[in-house]
Protein backbone atom coordinates (compact mmCIF):
# COMPACT_ATOMS: atom_id res chain seq x y z
CA UNK A 1 0.00 0.00 0.00
CA UNK A 2 0.95 3.46 -1.02
CA UNK A 3 -0.42 6.69 0.02
CA UNK A 4 -0.22 10.11 -1.37
CA UNK A 5 -2.80 12.52 0.96
CA UNK A 6 -3.81 15.52 -0.53
CA UNK A 7 -3.97 18.59 2.02
CA UNK A 8 -3.21 22.35 2.93
CA UNK A 9 -3.19 21.90 6.74
CA UNK A 10 -0.07 20.13 6.95
CA UNK A 11 2.05 21.19 10.53
CA UNK A 12 0.43 24.24 11.62
CA UNK A 13 1.33 26.07 14.43
CA UNK A 14 -0.05 25.10 17.48
CA UNK A 15 -2.46 27.41 17.48
CA UNK A 16 -4.09 26.62 14.27
CA UNK A 17 -3.90 22.99 14.57
CA UNK A 18 -7.42 22.12 13.50
CA UNK A 19 -9.07 18.55 12.95
CA UNK A 20 -8.05 18.47 9.76
CA UNK A 21 -4.25 19.05 10.89
CA UNK A 22 -4.17 16.11 13.60
CA UNK A 23 -5.73 13.94 11.15
CA UNK A 24 -2.82 14.39 8.91
CA UNK A 25 -0.43 14.02 12.07
CA UNK A 26 -2.28 10.98 12.65
CA UNK A 27 -1.94 9.33 9.31
CA UNK A 28 1.74 10.12 9.63
CA UNK A 29 2.17 8.74 12.77
CA UNK A 30 0.06 5.25 11.32
CA UNK A 31 1.72 4.71 8.00
CA UNK A 32 5.25 5.95 8.23
CA UNK A 33 7.19 5.66 5.03
CA UNK A 34 4.22 4.41 2.91
CA UNK A 35 2.48 8.14 2.99
CA UNK A 36 3.73 11.27 0.88
CA UNK A 37 1.94 14.66 1.24
CA UNK A 38 1.49 16.75 -1.25
CA UNK A 39 0.41 20.03 0.11
CA UNK A 40 -1.30 23.50 -1.51
CA UNK A 41 -1.84 27.08 0.02
CA UNK A 42 0.79 29.57 0.48
CA UNK A 43 2.08 27.68 3.96
CA UNK A 44 4.76 25.19 3.40
CA UNK A 45 5.46 22.53 5.95
CA UNK A 46 8.64 20.43 5.80
CA UNK A 47 7.57 16.71 6.29
CA UNK A 48 5.40 17.80 2.79
CA UNK A 49 6.78 15.81 0.16
CA UNK A 50 5.58 18.23 -2.44
CA UNK A 51 4.22 21.81 -1.86
CA UNK A 52 2.77 23.67 -4.31
CA UNK A 53 2.02 27.70 -4.00
CA UNK A 54 -1.85 28.66 -5.12
CA UNK A 55 -1.11 30.45 -8.71
CA UNK A 56 -4.01 33.11 -7.19
CA UNK A 57 -5.83 34.60 -3.68
CA UNK A 58 -9.26 35.19 -3.24
CA UNK A 59 -10.76 36.02 0.08
CA UNK A 60 -14.08 33.79 -0.23
CA UNK A 61 -13.68 30.94 0.58
CA UNK A 62 -16.20 29.26 -1.47
CA UNK A 63 -14.94 31.06 -4.89
CA UNK A 64 -11.28 30.15 -3.83
CA UNK A 65 -12.19 26.34 -3.26
CA UNK A 66 -13.64 26.33 -6.78
CA UNK A 67 -11.06 28.45 -8.71
CA UNK A 68 -7.97 26.80 -7.93
CA UNK A 69 -9.77 23.23 -8.40
CA UNK A 70 -8.59 23.09 -12.11
CA UNK A 71 -4.56 23.75 -10.20
CA UNK A 72 -5.22 21.02 -7.46
CA UNK A 73 -6.36 18.20 -9.78
CA UNK A 74 -3.02 18.58 -12.23
CA UNK A 75 -0.81 18.90 -9.56
CA UNK A 76 -2.30 16.02 -8.23
CA UNK A 77 -2.74 14.09 -11.37
CA UNK A 78 1.21 14.49 -11.84
CA UNK A 79 2.03 11.81 -8.89
CA UNK A 80 -1.09 9.98 -8.39
CA UNK A 81 -0.11 7.17 -10.68
CA UNK A 82 2.43 6.17 -8.16
CA UNK A 83 0.05 5.09 -5.12
CA UNK A 84 -2.47 2.40 -4.92
CA UNK A 85 -4.74 5.02 -2.37
CA UNK A 86 -5.03 8.40 -2.60
CA UNK A 87 -6.89 10.14 0.36
CA UNK A 88 -8.72 13.67 0.35
CA UNK A 89 -8.42 15.97 3.30
CA UNK A 90 -11.42 18.45 2.29
CA UNK A 91 -13.59 17.18 0.05
CA UNK A 92 -12.91 20.79 -1.67
CA UNK A 93 -9.54 19.37 -2.69
CA UNK A 94 -11.21 16.77 -4.73
CA UNK A 95 -13.84 19.33 -7.15
CA UNK A 96 -11.21 19.00 -10.06
CA UNK A 97 -10.28 15.47 -10.34
CA UNK A 98 -11.95 12.70 -12.35
CA UNK A 99 -12.49 8.92 -11.42
CA UNK A 100 -8.51 7.97 -10.61
CA UNK A 101 -7.02 4.74 -11.38
CA UNK A 102 -6.07 4.71 -7.24
CA UNK A 103 -8.70 4.57 -4.56
CA UNK A 104 -9.92 7.51 -3.22
CA UNK A 105 -10.88 8.19 0.51
CA UNK A 106 -12.33 11.52 1.47
CA UNK A 107 -12.13 13.40 4.81
CA UNK A 108 -14.98 15.69 4.00
CA UNK A 109 -14.13 18.54 6.82
CA UNK A 110 -18.00 20.31 6.62
CA UNK A 111 -20.52 20.00 3.91
CA UNK A 112 -22.70 22.55 2.59
CA UNK A 113 -25.78 21.92 5.30
CA UNK A 114 -23.18 22.66 8.50
CA UNK A 115 -22.20 25.97 7.09
CA UNK A 116 -25.38 26.96 5.97
CA UNK A 117 -26.52 25.73 9.95
CA UNK A 118 -23.14 27.92 10.87
CA UNK A 119 -25.01 30.87 9.23
CA UNK A 120 -22.86 31.15 5.68
CA UNK A 121 -24.20 31.89 2.72
CA UNK A 122 -22.53 28.70 -0.09
CA UNK A 123 -23.38 29.54 -3.59
CA UNK A 124 -24.73 26.64 -5.73
CA UNK A 125 -21.81 25.81 -7.80
CA UNK A 126 -20.05 24.80 -4.53
CA UNK A 127 -22.61 22.49 -3.47
CA UNK A 128 -23.08 21.32 -6.87
CA UNK A 129 -19.12 20.74 -6.84
CA UNK A 130 -19.31 18.81 -3.64
CA UNK A 131 -21.89 16.25 -4.69
CA UNK A 132 -19.59 15.47 -7.84
CA UNK A 133 -16.96 15.10 -5.66
CA UNK A 134 -18.82 12.55 -3.52
CA UNK A 135 -20.24 10.77 -6.23
CA UNK A 136 -17.00 9.94 -7.64
CA UNK A 137 -14.93 9.01 -4.67
CA UNK A 138 -14.68 5.10 -3.44
CA UNK A 139 -15.18 5.61 0.70
CA UNK A 140 -15.99 8.70 2.65
CA UNK A 141 -14.66 8.65 6.12
CA UNK A 142 -16.50 11.24 8.58
CA UNK A 143 -15.91 11.48 12.91
CA UNK A 144 -19.42 12.87 13.22
CA UNK A 145 -22.79 10.83 12.58
CA UNK A 146 -24.71 14.27 11.76
CA UNK A 147 -22.04 14.19 8.77
CA UNK A 148 -23.33 10.75 7.46
CA UNK A 149 -26.75 11.60 7.68
CA UNK A 150 -26.11 14.37 5.59
CA UNK A 151 -24.20 12.32 3.18
CA UNK A 152 -26.39 10.19 2.69
CA UNK A 153 -29.77 12.13 3.01
CA UNK A 154 -28.36 15.69 1.54
CA UNK A 155 -25.57 13.85 -1.52
CA UNK A 156 -27.22 10.28 -2.03
CA UNK A 157 -23.66 8.58 -1.06
CA UNK A 158 -24.37 4.85 -0.45
CA UNK A 159 -24.37 4.24 3.20
CA UNK A 160 -21.75 1.21 2.36
CA UNK A 161 -19.19 3.82 1.16
CA UNK A 162 -19.38 5.88 4.43
CA UNK A 163 -17.51 4.89 7.53
CA UNK A 164 -18.25 6.74 11.11
CA UNK A 165 -14.53 6.68 13.14
CA UNK A 166 -15.55 9.27 16.30
CA UNK A 167 -12.45 10.94 16.98
CA UNK A 168 -12.71 10.22 20.32
CA UNK A 169 -11.04 11.22 24.35
CA UNK A 170 -8.20 10.09 26.06
CA UNK A 171 -8.99 7.88 29.27
CA UNK A 172 -5.60 9.06 30.33
CA UNK A 173 -6.52 13.19 30.16
CA UNK A 174 -10.34 13.06 31.30
CA UNK A 175 -12.45 10.53 33.35
CA UNK A 176 -16.10 10.75 34.26
CA UNK A 177 -17.04 10.66 37.72
CA UNK A 178 -20.31 11.94 39.04
CA UNK A 179 -20.81 15.25 41.82
CA UNK A 180 -22.99 17.22 42.62
CA UNK A 181 -23.69 20.99 42.09
CA UNK A 182 -22.45 22.99 44.79
CA UNK A 183 -22.28 26.67 44.44
CA UNK A 184 -22.40 28.99 41.10
CA UNK A 185 -22.56 26.50 37.84
CA UNK A 186 -19.37 26.96 35.89
CA UNK A 187 -18.60 25.96 32.75
CA UNK A 188 -16.13 25.57 30.46
CA UNK A 189 -16.07 25.70 26.32
CA UNK A 190 -13.02 23.45 24.91
CA UNK A 191 -12.84 24.92 21.05
CA UNK A 192 -11.24 27.24 18.67
CA UNK A 193 -13.42 30.40 17.81
CA UNK A 194 -14.17 30.04 14.63
CA UNK A 195 -18.17 30.39 12.74
CA UNK A 196 -18.44 26.52 12.11
CA UNK A 197 -18.37 26.43 16.27
CA UNK A 198 -20.92 28.99 16.29
CA UNK A 199 -19.42 30.69 19.69
CA UNK A 200 -22.00 33.55 19.51
CA UNK A 201 -24.38 31.08 19.78
CA UNK A 202 -23.26 29.51 23.44
CA UNK A 203 -22.61 32.82 24.76
CA UNK A 204 -26.51 33.23 23.70
CA UNK A 205 -27.31 30.07 25.18
CA UNK A 206 -25.17 31.46 28.67
CA UNK A 207 -26.63 34.48 29.03
CA UNK A 208 -30.25 32.41 29.08
CA UNK A 209 -28.83 30.15 31.48
CA UNK A 210 -27.57 33.26 33.69
CA UNK A 211 -31.22 34.36 33.89
CA UNK A 212 -31.65 31.62 36.62
CA UNK A 213 -28.37 31.32 38.05
CA UNK A 214 -26.72 35.07 38.29
CA UNK A 215 -23.30 33.54 39.42
CA UNK A 216 -22.23 31.62 36.74
CA UNK A 217 -19.43 31.79 34.83
CA UNK A 218 -18.13 30.49 31.70
CA UNK A 219 -14.41 29.47 30.24
CA UNK A 220 -13.43 29.98 26.65
CA UNK A 221 -10.59 27.78 25.80
CA UNK A 222 -8.65 28.03 22.52
CA UNK A 223 -7.34 30.31 19.79
CA UNK A 224 -9.02 32.54 17.20
CA UNK A 225 -8.66 30.79 14.46
CA UNK A 226 -11.52 33.46 12.05
CA UNK A 227 -10.64 37.22 13.31
CA UNK A 228 -13.71 38.57 11.99
CA UNK A 229 -15.53 36.21 13.74
CA UNK A 230 -13.82 36.98 17.03
CA UNK A 231 -14.81 40.23 16.43
CA UNK A 232 -18.40 39.35 16.49
CA UNK A 233 -17.77 37.16 19.82
CA UNK A 234 -16.46 40.27 21.71
CA UNK A 235 -19.43 42.57 20.56
CA UNK A 236 -21.77 39.51 21.89
CA UNK A 237 -20.27 39.30 25.30
CA UNK A 238 -20.55 42.80 25.42
CA UNK A 239 -23.82 42.98 23.59
CA UNK A 240 -25.18 40.29 26.32
CA UNK A 241 -23.59 41.96 29.24
CA UNK A 242 -21.61 39.01 30.12
CA UNK A 243 -18.37 41.03 30.55
CA UNK A 244 -16.40 39.42 33.87
CA UNK A 245 -18.57 36.31 33.61
CA UNK A 246 -16.91 35.30 30.53
CA UNK A 247 -12.96 34.70 30.73
CA UNK A 248 -11.17 33.80 27.63
CA UNK A 249 -7.97 31.72 28.14
CA UNK A 250 -6.82 31.53 24.31
CA UNK A 251 -4.95 28.38 23.13
CA UNK A 252 -3.93 25.95 25.26
CA UNK A 253 -1.71 23.04 24.89
CA UNK A 254 -3.64 19.72 24.55
CA UNK A 255 -1.47 18.18 27.52
CA UNK A 256 -3.01 21.12 29.61
CA UNK A 257 -6.23 20.90 29.05
CA UNK A 258 -7.44 18.34 31.39
CA UNK A 259 -6.14 20.90 33.78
Amino acid sequence: MRLLVVTEKCGPEDAQRDGGARLVATLRRAFGDALSIIQFGPCADASATWHRQYPSDCRDRFAARLDRASFIADEVAKVADDFTDVLFVHVSMQFGLPRLRARSWTFPMFLTPSYIASGESVPKPYTEAEKRALASTDRVLTPSHLERRQLVEVYGVPEGRIRVIPRGVSRELLRPRGRALAGRPLFCSVGTIKRQKNTVGLLELFAAVRTRHPGSALRLVGPVQDRAYGVQVDDAIRRLGLGAAVERLGYVPPAGIAA
